[in-house]
């Protein structure tokens, strides 16, 4: 899968290509996304989704198991320059936002219970752009350095994230589940050789395991978030 808005893997890594969202109604979730947030649809072999400066959301047609909140990928963080419009676009469905504290990030529970964090960044040239993908779990401490080690990845804006083409950042959960099979499934990342790199995962004791996908391997973070592993074209 060729995804050109997120970097192409590095030696010996891997880089994020997509995040994965099951929905009892992908039609319907995708034109939320596309007219609440203003993002381009967007499809690849059979997959629709959206895309945005960035990154890409793909939907799987699938209930799932519960919402975002209290699985180990807690939400989608985008910004946008201005919450004015974004506002006005949400107030014409039937999901809303909240904020913590006036000036703060916009919470939206949006459809099949993903959480999306909206940041306001006046700087911003383009109309949406994809922020991170929010990672919890007792060991987030931990995350970073898991992730530099075993997929490459790069530091972060600080020590509580990092960049694998895409932003991870990750904050303290006691009680978390797994992702597999709620609201936000799983990140998709690419690497040059997959073979290769299943060895390199099983030297230091991750399994990987073949999903029903050709070419397509699975593996789970300490933090309990499901990723999907490819060999880039």
């Amino acid at each position: 899968m060729v995804l050109p808005l997120l970097a192409q893997p590095g030696r010996g890594g891997a880089t994020m290509t997509h995040v994965h969202v099951n929905s009892a109604d992908p039609e319907a979730a995708i034109a939320f996304w596309t007219g609440a947030l203003a993002v381009s649809g967007y499809s690849t072999g059979t997959m629709s989704g959206i895309t945005m400066q960035g990154g890409v959301v793909l939907f799987s047609k699938a209930a799932p198991t519960g919402p975002s909140v209290g699985s180990a990928i807690e939400h989608i963080g985008i910004r946008v320059p201005d919450f004015a419009p974004l506002m006005a676009r949400l107030a014409k469905t039937s999901y809303k936002g909240s904020q913590a504290t006036p000036g703060g990030p916009l919470l939206i529970e949006g459809p099949d219970g993903v959480r999306i964090e909206v940041v306001e960044d006046s700087d911003m040239y383009t109309v949406v752009e994809f922020g991170h993908v929010h990672v919890v779990g007792p060991k987030a401490v931990e995350m970073p350095a898991w992730y530099t080690a075993n997929l490459g990845a790069r530091p972060g804006a600080d020590d509580t994230s990092v960049r694998i083409g895409g932003a991870l950042w990750f904050s303290k959960a006691d009680a978390v589940v797994p992702t597999k099979g709620r609201a936000i499934d799983h990140i998709s990342v690419e690497t040059r050789d997959l073979a290769a790199f299943t060895k390199k995962m099983g030297e230091v004791g991750i399994k990987l395991e073949a999903t029903d996908k050709p070419k397509v391997m699975a593996m789970t973070d300490p933090s309990g978030m499901l990723i999907e592993v490819s060999e880039a074209q």
